[in-house]
């Protein structure tokens, strides 16, 4: 329920939002309610990572404008795969920061990192890959089209090493 009252508070805060460029961060302070706490409730529990990456994609598709466009053309986000790691534990009532950002892009999906940091410290990474899908024909879209829709002069960006290993291993079939 707690994140709903997120979604909505942000829902309302969303217009009041700097624009920002496509390569840019988009960050946000938050804190570990009891509602987000594992069942021995002493830190954020692994699940809620997954709503707070949502609530920040939102956040970023409205500050770089392509909220807009995908609303405008019928696009839908589609999740195609996700990595978390976990590098220390969120205790219950902690104020920490989720960084998100679009780290690269190809014919096919976009690739965002979020970090979760508490004091400075890295405690979560998660990767996201995304597929921007036309609701009306039911196929991609190519990322682009997105920019070009939004007049944006974006710069391709060189394949990170992490996301190069992690495309390789999303390419193996079991």
């Amino acid at each position: 329920m707690n994140l709903y009252f997120r979604l909505i508070a942000q829902r309302f805060s969303l217009r009041s939002l700097p624009q920002q460029h496509a390569t840019e961060s988009s960050r946000q302070c938050f804190r570990v309610w009891p509602s987000d706490a594992a069942f021995s409730i002493d830190h954020l529990t692994n699940s809620r990572v997954y709503s707070f990456v949502d609530l920040m994609r939102i956040r970023w598709l409205q500050q770089v404008g392509w909220y807009r466009v995908m609303k405008q053309h019928k696009i839908l986000g589609v999740i195609s795969a996700q990595q978390t790691s976990f590098y220390g534990m969120i205790p219950l009532l902690t104020r920490f920061e989720v960084e998100t950002k679009l780290v690269y892009w190809d014919e096919k999906y976009a690739y965002f990192e979020n970090r979760f940091t508490r004091k400075g410290k890295l405690c979560i990474m998660q990767l996201a890959r995304i597929a921007f899908v036309d609701l009306r024909s039911k196929k991609p879209v190519r990322l682009d089209a997105m920019l070009d829709e939004l007049e944006l002069d974006v710069d391709p960006i060189k394949l990170p090493k992490h996301i190069a290993s992690w495309q390789a291993s999303l390419s193996h079939r079991y």
